[in-house]
């Protein structure tokens, strides 16, 4: 089941996202993370079975079920390389905090140690990207996110979908990527 995944949240993330979407500054993780769980038949914003480094609680996006004992719990992250979508020109200054410190930190401070605490079979991360032409969201950038994460070790799967429609504008482009690891 956990190789079928990867395939089934791009899908979800592909029929999903414009019904969500209606301008850039409208689409919030929360609603993104709704949707996809809902068109997976998973759970959103689940609590951690174990608290973070300072002792908090902190909830994952999407924990799809994988049979009565297991599960895959996903962080997601939405990062816009444009500011508006009404001006795909203007270029988001925050983008790369969000791509190179916020979603670094999904993986290495909240995944990562759920997955070493043996309590989970398999964690994900699902990126998904809304840029224009004038304003891309770099593959250099991804490549910096991925040696960050430690995305790029062979213990992690990945995948992508370099181009997802959008019906809501012909400016702005979306791509999804989706990295998984089992325990070893």
């Amino acid at each position: 089941m956990t190789q079928q995944l990867p395939t089934r949240i791009l899908d979800a993330v592909k029929h999903t996202i414009n019904e969500v979407y209606v301008e850039v500054e409208a689409a919030t993780e929360l609603d993104v993370n709704e949707a996809i769980a809902a068109a997976l038949g998973a759970y959103n914003e689940v609590n951690y079975p174990i608290r973070n480094a300072t002792g908090e609680r902190q909830s994952c996006d999407i924990v799809f079920p994988l049979n009565l004992k297991s599960d895959v719990w996903i962080e997601t992250k939405l990062v816009w390389g444009c500011k508006e979508s009404t001006r795909p020109e203007l270029k988001n200054p925050n983008y790369r905090k969000s791509l190179l410190e916020l979603s670094v930190k999904d993986v290495t401070e909240k995944l990562m140690p759920l997955l070493e605490s043996g309590k989970v079979e398999a964690i994900g991360f699902l990126l998904i990207v809304f840029d224009s032409d004038c304003c891309e969201v770099l593959e250099a950038d991804i490549k910096e996110f991925k040696e960050s994460a430690g995305l790029n070790h062979p213990e992690w799967d990945g995948y992508e979908r370099p181009s997802l429609p959008n019906s809501q504008s012909d400016r702005i482009k979306i791509r999804a990527y989706y990295w998984q690891r089992s325990q070893l």
